[in-house]
């Protein structure tokens, strides 16, 4: 495994093996690598000591940032701190740049969309279900399917759309 300490934004690609980050904690939100195609995607990591340690297996150029993130709609909502920090992390997005909309239901996608950013999972094979093919949340769905996280309604269909209840 190889360790990079970064102090600026770097590029890695890496292949079989995972690659270890290691970058102070001092006035860090998040971290992110943006994709090949341009996109800001969570990484996953811990705080250990006093630093972040990211270990992933995806290539990219990793990104240590300072950005803040709020949304006015949930300003005196007890749950401000939690919202704000996944949405830093790229993990949940408002319902615009401005509001969260935090009584509004998520749909199994977007359940599956949060979890998969999260987790930092990849679909290793195409879509499982017919109904989510070619749609945004594709991979994340075929992911949490790959990793036992979430199930079809049937063999071929995933029921993206339905809004899900606390018991599932």
């Amino acid at each position: 495994m190889k360790k990079v300490t970064t102090k600026k934004t770097r590029s890695v690609n890496n292949r079989p093996n995972c690659l270890k980050i290691t970058k102070s904690t001092q006035k860090v939100n998040f971290t992110t690598v943006i994709d090949e195609n341009g996109n800001k995607v969570a990484t996953p990591f811990i705080i250990k000591d006093g630093k972040y340690i990211i270990k992933t297996m995806t290539s990219g150029e990793f990104i240590v940032s300072t950005e803040e993130k709020t949304f006015t709609d949930v300003a005196n909502d007890g749950h401000k701190d939690y919202i704000e920090a996944l949405a830093k992390r790229h993990i949940v997005f408002g319902a615009t740049e401005e509001n969260f909309d935090p009584t509004a239901g998520i749909s199994r996608a977007q359940f599956a969309t949060m979890v998969a950013r999260a987790m930092g999972l990849q679909p290793e094979g195409s879509t499982t279900f017919k109904d989510v093919e070619g749609k945004w949340y594709a991979d994340s769905v075929q992911a949490l399917f790959e990793a036992g996280i979430v199930y079809g309604k049937t063999e071929s269909a995933f029921d993206p759309d339905q809004t899900l209840t606390r018991q599932q």
